[in-house]
């Protein structure tokens, strides 16, 4: 069967923050948009929006460090081929190399 790009617009803060747990969950974005979709097209259930919740992961990237971090990031140059990555997509770059 044939593949479409779906696309969308979030804010470039949404976005940073969900690669951070896109990444460490060790999925991509693009595979977390076909899980969400596969799982509507399934079910027929559309996921809906939440309030955010106050917790110490929340705490934690309002700190002085995350918002450093977020800094830190946005002055980096981009590498999409080190952002898109998974954990073992690293792993086997790192064994390719002489370090």
């Amino acid at each position: 069967m044939a593949s479409v790009l779906v696309a969308g617009r979030v804010s470039e803060e949404c976005k940073e923050r969900a690669d951070f747990y896109i990444r460490r969950a060790g999925l991509t974005a693009s595979e977390v948009i076909r899980i969400v979709w596969e799982n509507i097209a399934r079910t027929g259930e559309v996921p809906r929006a939440v309030e955010p919740v106050h917790d110490e992961d929340a705490e934690m990237e309002e700190s002085p460090l995350m918002r450093r971090y977020y800094e830190l990031r946005a002055a980096t140059p981009r590498c999409e081929f080190l952002e898109n990555l998974t954990p073992e997509g690293l792993k086997e770059e790192l064994s390719n190399r002489d370090i």
